[in-house]
């Protein structure tokens, strides 16, 4: 029983709010990399820098915005175990501190 409990403190220090801020990071940093290089790798295949070159630079910060806001709100929920209230409608100028 004493090994279990060693073992969560253990788990709980290097999870710690460092820790946790550091994984976020490289996740959604890691994710939204290799979401420009797949959309880099597509460029060619799907002519995204061609006839309108626009919209691959379109794209690129769409895909990028769209696997951080997923991969943020899958981390949030699987690691932290809470609601992702910070990026709400109604929470997010209170997170921001736009709203006193």
């Amino acid at each position: 029983m004493r090994e279990r409990s060693t073992g969560a403190r253990r788990w709980r220090v290097v999870l710690g709010p460092i820790g946790r801020i550091l994984l976020a990071t490289v996740l959604a940093g890691g994710s939204v990399a290799v979401a420009q290089l797949v959309v880099k790798l597509l460029q060619s295949v799907l002519s995204l820098g061609g006839a309108v070159p626009a919209f691959y630079y379109l794209a690129y910060p769409i895909v990028s915005v769209l696997v951080a806001y997923f991969v943020y709100r899958a981390y949030v929920r699987l690691v932290e175990k809470r609601a992702v209230d910070e990026l709400s409608g109604s929470s997010a100028p209170v997170d921001l501190g736009s709203v006193p």
